[in-house]
């Protein structure tokens, strides 16, 4: 038995995306096994959240970042007292790069390497350890790329074999990364005096795409760290294989939020499994019970254990294998709130999680409600496999005796709001009399039941990109949400095509609205346009909108819905009779509500019936958009939505009459690039185009087709900017043989790619070219540190994100502050923005330089296409035009427009 004369403390160092592995494996493990753990960080107090990051190896140059948990601290960084404890661990991640930098920090690390207490470090961690003056002499591994600092510092530095390396020096314990989480854990208990026994066990973990990251991490990894032999399957698949996993938090939302997690890799083959040979079974929760539930193989698995009445430990939604086994009968447990109608109709007594960490045990059956719980769930499960840790707590030792938790044994603070009725938003736009625009977000409601298989949030892109384009061309956009107000912000999702079962889904920006809900009256508007994603599901159920929807349709104004959002037109009876296209997955129900189903041939289809504009996802933004303000009658607006080619220049058009064919005039050349933010690509690249434009992305080593990745990148609260996966961006030309000199124009998005693609001498050139032959170039956030390499600063008066300020100044140019954050500015060919809630004013100064504007203001003679429409000036009269269809769709009808109104005054002309 544990000896409960033991109650040690360990200090854990926490920071703003630390590494979220790198935190809560050894937080939670440390606690299962009878340590009181306190976590802090400088400048915050207990109850306060550290946000995480989730990083690991990719495809690309670099690891990639995702956001993962919000980690709750559970002391106060200015109250500890460092004698107290026992021992001190350093997370990794991006948090050490500026801990380093804290006296108070290196004073605590200091304090800790004096006594001679066991110190562990992992990642990124050991950078504190360097600037406390601590590596000295000493033997330490890290990530690789920390070696150089700490050789400089004067360490032995042991180059990690793997990921998963560890090194021991005296009371100092390095590691690589989480990957070698189970020798780290190991050695630092050792270190503290604590011993195992039991531990010869081989325990099994049902695994699937999805399930929730903390949820397989902690205990696998907990469990290795006793020394127990652990083993990860999934049905399909086989030993090094990955599943993807899940994020779920709470971050103020009426229910959790869902990001990408760590990829996790299986051990052993499902299909050759012998379950005799296991002791114990654990099912990770998250999505992937949904689905596993459905599979035979994986009843007969945990039917046996259940039977075989061997330990089996499941969490939050785990339980729903257990319902569809039928092995619950009889049984007193807990899960996620959600999954309790499967308990009950699984013959379960359910036993409700209050508060949400608390763990029961039932036999041979240990259950868990969601993730804050591992503490107790691991020591119950231990308690089961007759694993014993000797240093726990007098609180963990009565609950593994009693196989039941106190209700004061709360080592875990974090609270969860269970509510019975949550909101998604949702998106929808209107257009006023006078061009004004109000984007409307309405929530959806559903039942909390409801919520693992049906909800999801509006997409990202459905809601930047048409709210930014929209303002570059000079329409006014208001974004309101229902029970919300001007500056409140609502979450996106970022959902893309994937190899796994269905599409993923990832935490895209924060979306801040501008005006208020209850203040708008929708009676003045003349368009709508309806988002898609997880929320119409729900939205279609809601009266209010529903008759929103159909105010727009009886009035005979433009209506344009994308994706998912047709179901809300299907529930308005709106598609009846008429032709529409959608995400493919809503067809069956489109056709039922008596459409005529369009099929989309990509996901950039889009069709038009009268005034209903439908688009399958937001690949198809350039289409869509342009058909919706054709439909509102403000494309005069845009006519001159191309560079407007001289007199001089006509004739040489007309002898290349393929010229129109080809695409819309200029050319436009974007560079791309892996971790370049997401919004500062896609809003830029698809206004262009719905503008008329010709717009290529290009990117150093890659070709047509090929993708980057993106980052999306806000502030959340933090002292630094957040980053989360974005979209992958396809590439529509080859770097390699680029023609610079058929381009007119050049965007440089900004993100984490402008760093090494400025160490690029190709990409140098290119950038010299266009500024030297005085092309319009437009370079956002840290863009201008391309600008900077390429010496093209100098003498040019400037912005960009602050942190690159030096990079700016020490390129020769001059600063100017982008107060707002949204300003930007235009120096000869230059367009400099700091980020992206600028776009609007850096598309509309880009657009600017191309003479992209209203064709009224013209009174020269000119030539210019828009689509497949040519407008050509009459030369005796600059006041008229002549225009002429080139599309062979369209019967030989052209008119004579008059410059100052822009009203049709003759039909008569023939086709030139």
């Amino acid at each position: 038995m544990a000896d409960s004369s033991s109650s040690k403390k360990v200090l854990m160092l926490c920071g703003d995306y630390m590494e979220d592995a790198e935190a809560m494996v050894p937080f939670q493990a440390l606690q299962a096994f009878g340590l009181s753990v306190d976590a802090v960080c400088p400048g915050k107090k207990s109850g306060d959240i550290c946000r995480t990051a989730i990083h690991q190896s990719s495809v690309h140059q670099t690891y990639s970042e995702c956001r993962g948990h919000n980690f709750a601290l559970n002391a106060t960084f200015d109250e500890i007292d460092p004698s107290t404890y026992s021992g001190l661990i350093i997370q990794g991640g991006r948090a050490p790069e500026y801990l380093a930098m804290n006296e108070s920090v290196l004073d605590l690390v200091k304090h800790f390497a004096k006594s001679g207490k066991p110190i562990a470090s992992i990642c990124h961690g050991q950078l504190i350890l360097a600037a406390a003056d601590l590596v000295k002499g000493r033997k330490c591994t890290a990530y690789p790329a920390v070696g150089p600092v700490l050789v400089a510092a004067g360490a032995h530095w042991v180059e990690p074999e793997t990921l998963a390396s560890c090194t021991i020096d005296a009371n100092m314990i390095s590691a690589a990364t989480y990957h070698g989480h189970a020798e780290y854990i190991g050695h630092f208990i050792k270190a503290l005096g604590g011993t195992i026994t039991g531990s010869n066990k081989r325990i099994l973990f049902l695994c699937g795409d999805y399930m929730e990251d903390y949820e397989v991490f902690v205990p696998f990894q907990s469990l290795q760290a006793l020394g127990c032999h652990v083993d990860a399957v999934c049905p399909n698949k086989k030993a090094g294989d990955k599943c993807v996993t899940a994020v779920h938090d709470f971050e103020g939302d009426q229910t959790y939020s869902e990001k990408p997690g760590h990829d996790f890799e299986l051990t052993a083959d499902f299909k050759d499994l012998n379950a005799s040979s296991y002791d114990g079974l654990v099912i990770p929760g998250g999505r992937a019970p949904e689905y596993l539930a459905l599979d035979q193989d994986v009843i007969k698995l945990a039917k046996y254990f259940m039977e075989a009445g061997k330990p089996v430990a499941s969490i939050c939604h785990g339980q729903q294998i257990l319902s569809a086994a039928g092995v619950l009968k009889g049984k007193k447990c807990t899960a996620y709130p959600a999954v309790k109608l499967n308990v009950v109709l699984g013959g379960g007594t359910w036993l409700e999680p209050d508060p949400i960490d608390r763990c029961f045990t039932d036999g041979n059956l240990v259950t868990g409600a969601a993730w804050p719980g591992h503490p107790q769930f691991i020591a119950q499960f231990m308690a089961l496999l007759h694993v014993r840790a000797k240093m726990l707590t007098p609180d963990v030792e009565y609950a593994l005796q009693h196989s039941k938790p106190k209700s004061e044994l709360q080592t875990w603070k974090h609270s969860f709001n269970i509510l019975p009725i949550m909101y998604r938003v949702y998106f929808d736009l209107a257009i006023d009399h006078s061009q004004l625009i109000y984007i409307k977000l309405f929530p959806a409601l559903y039942k909390k039941e409801q919520l693992k298989a049906k909800g999801k949030p509006f997409w990202n892109l459905n809601a930047m990109v048409p709210f930014q384009a929209l303002q570059a061309f000079g329409l006014s956009v208001d974004a309101v949400c229902p029970g919300k107000k001007s500056g409140d912000v609502c979450r996106t999702a970022i959902q893309q095509r994937s190899v796994y079962q269905t599409y993923d889904e990832r935490r895209g920006h924060n979306f801040s609205l501008n005006a208020t809900f209850d203040e708008i009256d929708p009676s003045t508007y003349s368009g709508l346009i309806i988002q898609g994603a997880r929320a119409s599901e729900y939205l279609a159920m809601n009266e209010s909108v529903l008759d929103l929807v159909k105010h727009f349709a009886k009035s005979g104004k433009p209506i344009a819905s994308i994706c998912h959002g047709l179901l809300i037109l299907a529930a308005a009876d709106l598609v009846k009779g008429r032709k529409c296209t959608a995400y493919r997955g809503l067809g069956p129900v489109l056709v039922a509500a008596g459409a005529h189903w369009v099929e989309p041939e990509t996901l950039a289809s889009c069709t038009v019936d009268a005034n209903m504009i439908t688009a399958a996802t937001y690949h198809g933004h350039a289409e869509y958009i342009r058909h919706f303000i054709k439909a509102l009658g403000v494309m005069h607006k845009l006519r001159a939505s191309t560079m407007e080619v001289s007199v001089e220049v006509l004739l040489g058009v007309f002898q290349e009459p393929p010229m129109w064919d080809r695409g819309s005039y200029p050319d436009f050349l974007l560079e791309p690039q892996d971790y370049m933010e997401d919004y500062e690509v896609f809003v830029p690249f698809q206004s262009l185009q719905a503008l008329g434009c010709h717009v290529d992305a290009v990117c150093p080593n890659k070709k047509t087709g090929d993708k980057c990745v993106t980052a999306v990148h806000d502030f959340e609260g933090d002292q630094t900017y957040s980053e989360k996966p974005g979209h992958d961006f396809k590439m529509t030309a080859n770097f390699k043989d680029l023609d610079a000199l058929s381009y007119d124009a050049l965007v440089i998005p900004g993100g984490r790619a402008p760093e090494y693609l400025a160490l690029d001498q190709d990409v140098i050139k290119l950038v010299k070219y266009f500024m030297e032959a005085g092309k319009p170039v437009a370079s956002i956030c840290h863009g201008q540190q391309i600008l900077s390499a390429a010496g093209v600063l100098k003498g040019k008066k400037c912005t960009a994100y602050p942190a690159v300020k030096l990079n700016v100044v020490l390129g020769g140019a001059t600063w100017l502050e982008p107060e707002p954050i949204d300003r930007c500015f235009t120096d000869g060919n230059l367009v400099t923005g700091a980020a992206w809630p600028g776009h609007p004013q850096f598309i509309a100064q880009f657009m600017a330089l191309l003479h992209v504007r209203d064709i009224r203001n013209k009174r020269h003679v000119y030539l210019s296409i828009f689509e497949n429409i040519i407008i050509l000036p009459l030369l005796r009269d600059p006041t008229y035009v002549i225009r002429i269809s080139t599309n062979p769709m369209e019967p030989e009808v052209n008119s004579l427009v008059n410059l100052s109104g822009l009203e049709p005054v003759t039909t008569h002309y023939s086709r030139v």
